[in-house]
């Protein structure tokens, strides 16, 4: 004797919504599509070694062109000025 299969009832009619294209889902600000579109441009793209290589050099560069001697320009301005000044009194001590 073989066994039957339960089958679903059918209650009358079944109402199947039919949902909404995918575009329509990417325009709605909740929908799951959206979420998910969002959460992979967000997440977090492993580099290659050879970038990772090629940013640090470029960061080591840039930090070697940042770097001026020690005192910059308004250091030097400050020290020509205090120069100056030393010279000044100097001369009014010669001179007085």
């Amino acid at each position: 004797m073989s066994r039957t299969k339960k089958k679903r009832p059918t209650v009358g009619h079944l109402d199947i919504r039919i949902s909404p294209d995918k575009r329509d889902k990417l325009t709605e600000e909740d929908s799951y599509e959206t979420r998910r579109k969002r959460g992979l441009e967000k997440k977090k793209k492993h580099k290659s070694v050879y970038q990772k290589v090629k940013e640090a050099e470029e960061a080591k560069a840039d930090s070697n062109e940042q770097k001026q001697p020690k005192g910059g320009r308004l250091a030097e301005k400050i020290k020509k000025m205090a120069q100056q000044q030393q010279a000044e009194q100097n001369s009014d001590s010669e001179k007085g």
